[in-house]
């Protein structure tokens, strides 16, 4: 009897052991932060797990959980700046997050971490420089000459990382092989999108960017497995040839720079989770409707976000400045059809797109039935150089400034990025908040389709 009791009690210990072993603890302390979430992702879906509130004033935090699978998992304190870790039942982990730079401070972190830190912490400044800026709060881009020399070190930290990684390392090295490959050339691309028309006239490319081309990930399924897919595809497809604004959407989702349904569906979801009107969501709804059945889940809080911006909505009242310190209010043009092109001082793109939408102005121009309005989001001390530009681009009239990126304007229209193009009726109702840009002949057909 005594014997069976000590089995039962041997068997209980083990299957506390078991559970126990299951469960993974990450800990650490963070900097500048109120909370700190670790997330899970499936493909491009990132779904918090826990969340932990900073009120101890030491910034600590500890997480306590079971583990439904081992893998890539997501951790920060700002949701559009996660950082990756690896998480395999029984971990402990112990890690800092400071300056923007995630570190591991101890635990049991495995080769898997000791290999995905070394990556992570080796490519952060470029990271952030071509990329993470405009997520982390003064954090700067880089400029051409740091930029290089960034990814000079991330190449040869690529190959010091595959010859640590020799023999048979299972998925995870397959996994490690493909974030870094995938990695570097987002790196890259995106650089070269936001900043390439920066580096000087005459430059001598170094050899990685001489007749550059994405890798081989671009095209593989395994894509999908490492965090970001979405934005990666999407800055593969400008790289490869697409219009980064063309809100049109067309060729069915360019289909012909992606190589499965799969890779082409992950990227329609990120259009849809980063479409700024309504309108826009329905043109993905139009050209890719044979992926939605499958992802009604993903697609529903995208929809129900941008409801404000239906067309027939009560387009929300704005006022701005006029170059004379007069003010105008959006009510001023009602019984116009309105058009607006919402820009900064600073952003490339607007200045590329400006002298096309004052040749479509000049097209109505006498017509009675249309206004064109030139608005510029920014700070007072910009006030300056927007009239300097506005002289440059040959704005003369319905130019008009706002101040603030937290003014109401920015608020009611939900500004997250310029340039943005609007159409209101003659009503004072929505057409389009995220209208065609100029570059394409859309935007001039949906004119005057509202015009009749």
């Amino acid at each position: 009897m005594k014997r069976a009791f000590e089995s039962i009690i041997l068997i209980c210990i083990c299957l506390i052991v078991t559970s126990c072993s299951k469960e993974v603890t990450v800990g650490g302390t963070v900097s500048g932060a109120r909370s700190i979430g670790l997330y899970s992702f499936n493909k491009g879906a990132v779904s918090l797990i826990q969340e932990a509130q900073l009120e101890n004033g030491d910034g600590s935090f500890e997480f306590v959980l079971p583990l439904q699978k081992q893998g890539l998992y997501l951790i920060g304190a700002n949701p559009n700046a996660l950082y990756p870790v690896f998480l395999k039942k029984g971990a402990v982990l112990q890690l800092n997050l400071e300056n923007g730079m995630l570190s591991l401070a101890g635990g049991d972190a495995g080769e898997e971490n000791g290999l995905l830190f070394k990556w992570e912490n080796g490519v952060n400044d470029l990271k952030i420089g071509s990329f993470m800026h405009k997520f982390i709060p003064g954090a700067n881009k880089m400029n051409y000459e740091k930029f290089v020399e960034e990814v000079q070190k991330a190449l040869a930290l690529k190959e010091e990382i595959l010859s640590m990684m020799q023999g048979d390392g299972g998925e995870f090295h397959t996994l490690l092989k493909n974030k870094i490959q995938a990695d570097l050339d987002f790196y890259i691309m995106n650089f070269m999108r936001t900043e390439g028309v920066n580096i000087p006239e005459g430059t001598v490319l170094p050899e990685f960017l001489n007749g550059y081309e994405p890798g081989a990930i671009f095209q593989d399924n395994a894509l999908l497995d490492i965090p970001y897919a979405g934005v990666m595809l999407e800055t593969y497809i400008w790289q490869k040839g697409g219009d980064e604004n063309d809100a049109t959407l067309k060729g069915e989702y360019r289909k012909e720079f992606l190589a499965s349904v799969e890779l082409q569906q992950e990227y329609l979801l990120w259009r849809a989770a980063n479409a700024r009107s309504y309108d826009e969501l329905l043109q993905i709804y139009t050209h890719a409707g044979e992926f939605l059945p499958q992802n009604v889940a993903r697609m529903t809080p995208y929809v129900e976000k941008l409801s404000w911006s239906k067309p027939g909505c009560e387009a929300p009242q704005f006022t701005a400045m006029a170059p004379d310190s007069t003010w105008m209010k959006l009510s001023d043009y009602r019984g116009k059809v309105v058009v607006v092109d919402v820009w900064a001082t600073w952003c490339e793109p607007c200045r590329r797109l400006m002298p096309l939408y004052h040749q479509l102005q000049e097209e109505f121009k006498g017509n009675p039935d249309v206004a064109f309005l030139s608005v510029c989001v920014g700070v007072w001390v910009e006030a300056d150089l927007w009239l300097k530009m506005s002289r440059e681009f040959g704005i003369t009239e319905n130019n008009f400034f706002v101040e603030g990126w937290k003014s109401d304007f920015v608020k009611d229209y939900h500004i997250s990025g310029v340039p943005r193009y609007m159409v209101i009726d003659r009503e004072g109702k929505v057409v389009s908040l995220g209208a065609p840009n100029p570059a394409t002949e859309a935007l001039k057909e949906l004119i005057l389709k509202t015009i009749g």
